[in-house]
């Protein structure tokens, strides 16, 4: 099972889900989290997703974890 977690700047970190069955899902869910801001991704070097606003107001990562 995996675990996907959410961490919006200046609040403590949210766990999404914590029973995703594959990491097929869980990549899926953390996508569709991030996908939600205007400027979005991937950052293999530290394992994240990560999704901002183009104005830098409010910036957000979503992280899986096994």
């Amino acid at each position: 099972m995996f675990k996907v977690f959410k961490l919006t700047a200046g609040e403590p970190h949210t766990l999404l889900s914590g029973g995703v069955p594959s990491k097929t899902e869980a990549v899926a869910l953390a996508e569709a989290e991030v996908g939600t801001y205007q400027l979005n991704g991937y950052n293999p070097e530290h394992g994240f997703f990560w999704g901002r606003n183009e104005g830098d107001e409010q910036h957000v990562r979503v992280w899986i974890e096994r």
